[in-house]
């Protein structure tokens, strides 16, 4: 099965941590860039397009769609990949002697 989830784009990873509860994109790039100190900080069209296309491979779903905006959540599969970059981000850590 190929990973629905690009390694190669950190933003994806942050979003996916975003949607631990729902949130609309301006609300997803606010807690990208206070979890991060300000050191990430998402413009509107790199997260529009990443939730577009995580939409469409079904890792999120629209939560709620009212007149103030779209809210996005994970579905089972994004919570699945989540967990599964959590477990790899945590072995890698162990693996460069580096756990807390």
């Amino acid at each position: 099965m190929k990973h629905p989830l690009s390694y190669s784009e950190d933003t994806r990873l942050y979003i996916l941590m975003s949607l631990r509860c729902p949130r609309r994109c301006h609300g997803i790039s606010d807690y990208i860039e206070q979890a991060t100190g300000g050191k990430v900080k998402p413009g509107a069209g790199t997260v529009y397009n990443a939730v577009s296309q995580m939409r469409r491979r079904n890792i999120i779903t629209v939560y709620d769609n009212r007149d103030c905006g779209t809210v996005y959540e994970l579905t089972d599969l994004g919570r699945s990949i989540l967990h599964r970059e959590a477990e790899r981000i945590s072995r890698l850590h162990s693996f460069m002697g580096l756990e807390s």
